[in-house]
């Protein structure tokens, strides 16, 4: 800071200088310039893709590139992350402008979104280019010699594509894969995996903490149903009726840590959420309580009831994947006397936006246990029929001081001034409920041992950035 490279303008306002190593290029040999960054400023601040609203877009003025190699970036506000545009959810990702800029001047948003250049059309500055894709099978990619730190050192890889844990395990065994990632693995998978590989000290198993799972509320005027959803007092009641240690160990054989918030006590906010967060533990008393309080009496049926609203009874929404999870949190519910209705997304339906986001009551959910996470629930940035589901928060709900926090957090550069916002950002939504956290699960990686390089770290870090400096032995 207070440099040419970054200058701190008396009006609040910044700009920031970067400067691009000679002779960087596309993986299909095109040069990389400074306009690719323009262009992809271009792509990402325009509303229409629902992305605007999100840091660092929403923090941006304009993006300059004075010659092929200068960028600039004239800032509309201070902005703390203006040197780490390249970490997760805090990136300005260039885009190869000579691939899309007529698809982007020329195609709707739609066709836009669905390009091919998304998929099997990908052109990308990664350490690997993608030299063949079978959907649903395989993809092959080759060490790329115009990489900015250099040509990696494991020449080819093979993805593969296996949905079943059970058949990836059994080709980690047999030494045909050497990396197991993310979602490949389940606990038990992984728990048969460490016992058979510790005595032989064939690879190692870790976990992550990557991504937060919990319970979103609809808080869409025209979607929410029961009405009563939107008593913060029927949400604590629900909060505390969940078991989560219990959970925990039906799910995720304990590992898992409980949420109170969208940051674990490894991020780089942990000490920060952990003095903001307000505990939902598992207290049917309260639970019975706040009903209560919120006009609510267990019927002859042993259901809560309001005399304006009748039967309180919700649709718990969810993905197949969580079936048993969703099994495990109706029967408690429905045991402390809440009604509860399942309704299970086929995978064919996963994707559609209108499902996923225009559910009545709640929905189970896994997001990004990231600042970009906590940030997204400001106005303009929900999803909502009106601009086609798209927007950069999965939480319907808004609330002025968590807006004003959000403004201050994302623009102050002290560190110690943020920290003390995240706490109040967490305390605000531990107050409100806007979605019920439950678990930070952990996803399984297991590595092989000829394989080094891939370890765990915090949730703001990819298990793969450093992927270029993995080897095989």
């Amino acid at each position: 800071m207070n440099t040419d490279g970054w200058r701190v303008l008396p009006d609040g306002r910044m700009a920031t200088t970067y400067r691009l190593r000679p002779n960087l290029t596309w993986h299909d040999g095109a040069a990389l310039t400074a306009d690719d960054f323009v262009f992809g400023w271009r792509v990402y601040a325009t509303p229409a893709l629902g992305l605007a609203s999100q840091p660092p877009f929403s923090a941006i003025d304009e993006v300059q590139a004075p010659d092929a190699r200068t960028l600039v970036i004239q800032w509309k506000q201070l902005y703390p992350d203006a040197a780490h545009l390249t970490g997760r959810d805090r990136n300005l990702p260039a885009l190869p402008r000579h691939v899309l800029e007529d698809a982007f001047t020329s195609q709707t948003t739609d066709d836009f979104v669905n390009n091919r250049y998304w998929t099997q059309g990908f052109v990308g500055l990664g350490p690997y280019r993608v030299t063949s894709w079978e959907p649903g099978a395989s993809l092959d990619a080759e060490a790329f010699d115009g990489h900015a730190t250099g040509r990696p050192r494991i020449n080819h890889l093979r993805l593969l594509f296996i949905s079943d844990p059970n058949t990836v395990l059994a080709n980690v065994l047999s030494g045909e894969v050497q990396l197991a990632s993310a979602t490949a693995l389940r606990l038990p998978q992984s728990v048969s995996l460490q016992e058979q590989w510790q005595p032989r000290q064939a690879g190692r198993v870790f976990y992550q903490v990557f991504v937060w799972h919990g319970l979103i509320v609809q808080f869409l005027p025209a979607l929410i149903s029961p009405r009563s959803l939107g008593d913060v007092r029927v949400r604590r009641a629900l909060a505390h009726a969940i078991d989560r240690p219990g959970i925990n160990e039906a799910i995720d054989a304990g590992l898992a840590t409980e949420a109170d918030f969208f940051l674990p006590a490894n991020s780089q906010w942990g000490s920060e959420v952990q003095r903001g967060a307000v505990k939902h533990d598992f207290d049917l008393r309260l639970t019975d309580q706040l009903m209560r309080e919120a006009g609510f009496e267990k019927g002859s049926d042993g259901v809560y009831s309001s005399p304006t609203d009748g039967p309180f009874m919700f649709e718990l929404r969810a993905g197949t994947a969580d079936a048993n999870e969703v099994a495990i949190l109706a029967k408690t519910w429905e045991g402390a006397g809440f009604k509860v209705e399942q309704r299970m997304t086929p995978p064919a339906q996963a994707f559609d936006l209108a499902t996923k986001f225009g559910y009545p009551g709640l929905a189970i959910t896994t997001i990004p246990a990231t600042e970009r996470t906590v940030v997204s629930p400001v106005p303009g940035n929900v999803p909502t029929p009106e601009n086609g589901w798209r927007g950069g928060s999965q939480v319907s709900w808004t609330d002025p001081r968590y807006t004003t926090l959000v403004g201050q957090f994302t623009s102050t550069l002290d560190r110690d001034q943020r920290g003390q916002q995240m706490t109040q950002l967490t305390r605000i939504f531990g107050d409100e409920l806007p979605a019920i956290s439950l678990l930070f699960p952990p996803l399984v990686w297991a590595a092989a041992a000829p394989l080094t390089g891939p370890h765990e770290g915090p949730p703001e870090t990819n298990v793969f950035w450093n992927i270029q400096d993995w080897d095989l032995r």
